[in-house]
Protein backbone atom coordinates (compact mmCIF):
# COMPACT_ATOMS: atom_id res chain seq x y z
CA UNK A 1 0.00 0.00 0.00
CA UNK A 2 1.46 3.41 -0.95
CA UNK A 3 2.34 5.90 1.75
CA UNK A 4 0.68 9.33 1.88
CA UNK A 5 3.91 10.87 0.53
CA UNK A 6 3.95 8.49 -2.43
CA UNK A 7 0.30 9.26 -3.18
CA UNK A 8 1.01 13.02 -3.01
CA UNK A 9 4.05 12.65 -5.27
CA UNK A 10 1.99 10.68 -7.78
CA UNK A 11 -0.83 13.25 -7.65
CA UNK A 12 1.69 16.03 -8.23
CA UNK A 13 3.20 14.20 -11.20
CA UNK A 14 -0.20 13.47 -12.75
CA UNK A 15 -1.12 17.16 -12.42
CA UNK A 16 2.09 18.18 -14.15
CA UNK A 17 1.51 15.60 -16.90
CA UNK A 18 -1.89 17.16 -17.52
CA UNK A 19 -0.82 20.81 -17.41
CA UNK A 20 2.70 20.62 -18.87
CA UNK A 21 3.57 17.29 -20.53
CA UNK A 22 7.05 18.44 -21.55
CA UNK A 23 7.95 19.38 -17.98
CA UNK A 24 6.55 16.07 -16.76
CA UNK A 25 8.83 14.29 -19.19
CA UNK A 26 11.80 16.25 -17.85
CA UNK A 27 10.80 15.36 -14.27
CA UNK A 28 10.06 11.67 -14.79
CA UNK A 29 13.52 10.29 -13.94
CA UNK A 30 13.75 12.37 -10.78
CA UNK A 31 10.23 11.33 -9.73
CA UNK A 32 11.21 7.67 -10.02
CA UNK A 33 14.51 8.25 -8.21
CA UNK A 34 12.80 10.07 -5.33
CA UNK A 35 10.12 7.40 -5.01
CA UNK A 36 12.56 4.49 -5.04
CA UNK A 37 15.14 6.10 -2.78
CA UNK A 38 12.47 7.03 -0.24
CA UNK A 39 12.22 3.31 0.53
CA UNK A 40 15.89 3.16 1.52
CA UNK A 41 17.28 4.25 4.86
CA UNK A 42 19.81 6.51 3.14
CA UNK A 43 18.19 9.31 1.12
CA UNK A 44 21.48 10.77 -0.17
CA UNK A 45 21.07 9.93 -3.85
CA UNK A 46 17.36 10.70 -3.75
CA UNK A 47 18.04 14.10 -2.19
CA UNK A 48 19.78 15.26 -5.37
CA UNK A 49 16.72 14.24 -7.39
CA UNK A 50 14.43 15.99 -4.88
CA UNK A 51 16.46 19.17 -5.24
CA UNK A 52 16.24 18.98 -9.03
CA UNK A 53 12.46 18.49 -8.83
CA UNK A 54 12.10 21.57 -6.65
CA UNK A 55 14.20 23.58 -9.11
CA UNK A 56 12.21 22.36 -12.12
CA UNK A 57 8.92 23.14 -10.35
CA UNK A 58 9.79 26.78 -9.65
CA UNK A 59 7.66 28.06 -12.56
CA UNK A 60 4.60 26.01 -11.65
CA UNK A 61 1.68 27.49 -9.70
CA UNK A 62 2.43 27.91 -6.00
CA UNK A 63 -0.08 25.26 -4.95
CA UNK A 64 1.67 22.65 -7.06
CA UNK A 65 4.99 23.62 -5.50
CA UNK A 66 3.47 23.22 -2.05
CA UNK A 67 2.12 19.76 -2.94
CA UNK A 68 5.56 18.75 -4.21
CA UNK A 69 7.33 20.12 -1.14
CA UNK A 70 4.91 18.36 1.22
CA UNK A 71 5.26 15.09 -0.68
CA UNK A 72 9.04 15.27 -0.57
CA UNK A 73 8.99 16.11 3.13
CA UNK A 74 6.64 13.18 3.81
CA UNK A 75 9.05 10.91 1.94
CA UNK A 76 11.95 12.04 4.14
CA UNK A 77 13.65 14.65 1.98
CA UNK A 78 14.61 18.03 3.37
Amino acid sequence: MPTPGQVSLNNFYQSVRFSDPLLACLMSEDIVSVALNSLALDHTSGQDAANRLRAKACDLPILMCIVLDNALTDLGYS
